[in-house]
C-alpha cells in the first residue's frame, strides 16, 4: 500500500515538482542546480517513473489482498 500511495502522490504532484521539493529539503544538488537544469533531466530520471511505481504498488496491493483473502476464507473439508 505505501508503494501505491507514493506512486499516486508522485504522479498527481508531478515528478519534477516532487523531486524539487525533496531536493530543497535534503540539498542533494547544490546551489539551486536542480531549478536551473531540472532535476529529472539532470539525473536522467525517466518521466514515466511515477506510472511504473503506481502500477507496481497496485499489483503488490492486489497480491497482498488476494493472499489475505485466501488465508481468511474457510477451507472445505
Amino acid at each position: 500500500m505505501p508503494v501505491l500511495a507514493l506512486g499516486v502522490l508522485l504522479w498527481s504532484a508531478g515528478l519534477e515538482a516532487s523531486l524539487t521539493v525533496w531536493n530543497d529539503q535534503t540539498a542533494l544538488l547544490p546551489w539551486g542546480l536542480h531549478r536551473i537544469l531540472g532535476i529529472v533531466t539532470y539525473l536522467d530520471i525517466p518521466p514515466e517513473l511515477p506510472a511504473g511505481i503506481t502500477v507496481t504498488g497496485a499489483a503488490l496491493t492486489l497480491l497482498g489482498l488476494a493472499g489475505q483473502l485466501s488465508r481468511s476464507s474457510p477451507t472445505a473439508s
